[in-house]
Order: structure tokens, then sequence, then C-alpha cells
């Protein structure tokens, strides 16, 4: 199931923890004021880096050639997407409110990419 990593808007060095399917990891992000852009680092618990400066930007899926087991060889990945539908990157305010980091499985991937069936409507009388 897709995971939204819980980041805070306007705080420009976070460091948090957040279980992932079963497992605990560090989930950072850095605010760069020469770009005015997110970074993201991942974690393992002990410190161990999984991620390094990994630059947020819509769409992207960060980790897709990553070979640690949170992605599974690109099966699945973490995506910032922009909630309001501006498709607008985040700004310092912006993460953890209209765009958000989430993690995605291959099956929500999977099920992304499903055709969604019509409803049926019930024949007027």
């Amino acid at each position: 199931m897709a995971e939204a990593i819980p980041f805070l808007p306007g705080v420009p060095h976070q460091s948090l923890e957040c279980t992932i399917n079963g497992v605990t990891r560090i989930f950072e992000a850095r605010w760069n004021t020469r770009d005015d852009s997110w970074y993201l680092n991942v974690l393992e618990v002990d410190e161990e880096p999984i991620l390094m400066g990994i630059k947020l930007r819509l769409g992207v899926e960060m980790g897709r050639s990553c070979t640690h087991e949170l992605f599974a060889s690109g099966a699945r990945a973490l995506v910032a997407i922009d909630f309001s539908g501006r498709a607008q990157e985040a700004g310092l305010d912006d993460l953890g409110t209209r765009v958000a980091v989430v993690y995605f499985t291959e099956v929500d991937k999977f099920l992304a990419q499903v055709p969604q069936a019509p409803v049926p409507r019930e024949p007027a009388l």
C-alpha cells in the first residue's frame, strides 16, 4: 500500500524515522537555498546510507536504479506528488502539505496502470 513520508512544512532540515513495509528507516529532507530545492537521504536505522542527495522532482521515481531491498530492482519507488494539481515543485513550505513524498510498491504501480471500469448507471424510467 502506498505510504506518505510525514515531512513537516517549513522545516529546512528534518530527519524522521518512518516504517515502510514493516521496517523502520530514516528519511532526511534538506532545503538547499542555492537552487531552492529539497534533497532527500534515506538511511537504515543504524545510519547506513540507502539513497543520498537525491533532488526531489515531481513524478521522478527516486530509487529506481538502487539495488537496495527497499526498491527491489525498480519495482518500488519514492515519488514526489503535487496534490494540488498545479504541477509545481515543492518550495520550503510545500513539502508535507501540497507536495508529499510517497512510497509506492509494485502493487500500487500496477493498480495505477489498470483502467478503471465505468460505474454502471441505473436505466432511466
